[in-house]
């Protein structure tokens, strides 16, 4: 991540603890427990489309898949929000991401709100993808 300009060495005041999951395969997961900042962060929404559009436009789709694995790494921090995603590794070196990281309570709404707003496919082309 470091090598990916993921993350930056950090000097932070804010910490949150790493943790290792394991995936289904076994292998370890790499993730940051953002619950404490998460319980000062304010729930943003964002709604889905009325019904009626969404039915009228589904009858004139065309479906695909589409995995966007590590999206969320590609929607840069604002300055402000870096430090409040500082973490530091067992060995004790800190580290803030300088993009978005999985774990955020906004992250699933700002990302979806991303996405709308930078379509240039037709209107239903992500508003029925649930995402979080």
């Amino acid at each position: 991540m470091l090598a990916a300009n993921v993350i930056w060495p950090s000097h932070s005041s804010y910490n949150s603890p790493v943790v290792i999951v394991p995936k289904k395969n076994g292998e370890p997961r790499f993730c940051v427990d953002f619950r404490r900042p998460n319980d000062k962060t304010h729930d943003e929404s964002s709604p889905l489309p009325p019904i009626h559009e969404a039915l009228r436009d589904l009858g004139t789709a065309s479906f695909s898949t589409l995995d966007l694995r590590n999206g969320y790494w590609q929607v840069e921090l604002d300055e402000e929000s870096k430090p409040l995603t500082a973490f530091t590794t067992p060995d004790g070196a800190a580290y803030e991401f300088q993009v978005m990281p999985f774990g955020l309570k906004g992250a699933p709404t700002a990302f979806q709100k991303l996405l709308l707003r930078r379509r240039t496919a037709p209107p239903m082309s992500f508003r029925l993808c649930p995402l979080g």
